[in-house]
């Protein structure tokens, strides 16, 4: 469920469960610049919260991932789990309810999902007129299945 690859986002447990982003950025933003914060809400019966946070390098993610794993910070609940976050992925959408229909969609044959050439039109030119309806992938990251990004 976890992603164990090195990302810039981190999913950490065992926040006190009164915390707000402001809080987490406060015990946590003295080990890194951080560029975003979802605090999760509790859930029926837990006793601590959970936050994805994001860091504005990778270096600093797996600096915290490795150094801070494992302990109680001042004002939090209790040893802090730290994991990678898992990797978002672009057909479920995300903020809001529901993810967007595009001509990409999982019945869709011109998906990232069916990519497995590369676009000749954009190696030569470095664009294509198609854009995001064309059939061929425009880069590597869209190349073998879903892009799916941290």
């Amino acid at each position: 469920m976890f992603n164990e690859a090195p990302c810039q986002t981190l999913m950490v447990k065992g926040l006190n469960a009164q915390s707000t982003e402001e809080s987490v950025r406060q015990s946590l933003g003295k080990f890194g610049a951080i560029s975003s914060i979802k605090v999760l809400p509790v859930a029926a019966g837990k006793t601590t919260a959970a936050a994805f946070i994001s860091f504005t390098t990778l270096e600093e993610a797996m600096w915290i991932a490795e150094n801070i794993n494992g302990m109680t910070l001042p004002g939090e609940a209790g040893p802090l789990e730290i994991v990678y976050a898992p990797p978002r992925d672009p057909m479920k959408g995300g903020k809001g309810k529901g993810g967007k229909f595009d001509a990409t969609g999982p019945y869709s044959m011109t998906g990232s999902l069916h990519k497995t050439k590369m676009c000749s039109f954009f190696q030569s030119q470095g664009f294509c007129a198609k854009g995001d309806v064309c059939g061929f992938a425009h880069g590597a990251h869209e190349l073998n299945g879903r892009a799916l990004s941290c």
